[in-house]
């Protein structure tokens, strides 16, 4: 279900006294809070914005279904998947908060894009109505002009994972990249809200080869796993050595 976050909808939430209507008032308000604090991308359009929270595994939007909405993650975080013809799962974006998606040349969705962390809230923005406010703005314009740009800066960074020719090579450069975006340049603690199967999936990989390569990176002492998901970089320049050796041997 989606909730319009329209002052009109608060007002008439918070007058309702019933269970249900309070919590909804609740949960409304504090969706509102996290869209109005919380910086993100498309920030001017927040009157237009309608929120979905959705729980681990939802579909939030289905390829070939109407794209009728622009998306950005406020919370959690979303894979966007396609299917190969032989039935195989790969994932082609990792959706963290800030991550715009949506955009789509045609009129129908070209990936589905699923929620991966409980807690996953979402801002939908209508797509028709904020392309005709971009027609007569140009500063909006720019504004998704260079949304879109990051956009493709991600793929471009997945493309360049993918091509790493060892595995280690490629789940240090995953690494890295989770941790600049997830805590910033000098982050060495990285948090990783996917699962070892949706790593695998975005690498192209199998999860089998994705346990081995992070099992070699913490044998070699580059980095040091808190359970299933906790990294924390231990030899920064071992991973960015990898990465360096990688980019030299493409240029060869």
């Amino acid at each position: 279900m989606l909730w319009a976050l329209s002052g009109a909808s608060l007002n008439r939430s918070a007058a309702m006294t019933t269970g249900t209507s309070s919590t909804l008032s609740n949960g409304t308000i504090q969706y509102r809070k996290l869209l109005t604090h919380q910086p993100h991308p498309l920030k001017r359009l927040d009157q237009l914005a309608v929120i979905r929270p959705c729980r681990r595994g939802q579909e939030i939007c289905s390829q070939g279904r109407p794209a009728d909405y622009w998306y950005c993650v406020m919370s959690g975080a979303a894979r966007r998947c396609v299917i190969r013809l032989d039935g195989r799962r790969q994932i082609v974006d990792l959706l963290l908060p800030g991550d715009v998606f949506g955009f789509t040349s045609g009129e129908e969705c070209d990936c589905t894009t699923e929620a991966i962390a409980e807690g996953t809230v979402v801002a939908a923005y209508p797509r028709k109505r904020v392309e005709t406010l971009a027609d007569s703005d140009p500063e909006l314009a720019r504004e998704i002009r260079q949304i879109v740009l990051h956009a493709l800066t991600r793929l471009q960074a997945q493309l360049l994972i993918v091509g790493r020719i060892t595995a280690s090579e490629k789940i240090g450069s995953f690494i890295l990249e989770m941790a600049t975006r997830l805590s910033g340049e000098q982050g060495n603690t990285v948090a990783l809200p996917m699962s070892r199967y949706d790593i695998a999936d975005y690498l192209a990989v199998s999860v089998e080869t994705v346990s081995r390569a992070l099992s070699d990176l913490k044998h070699r002492g580059v980095i040091k796993l808190s359970g299933a998901r906790i990294v924390r970089i231990i030899d920064r320049d071992a991973l960015e050595d990898g990465e360096r050796r990688a980019l030299a041997s493409q240029d060869l």
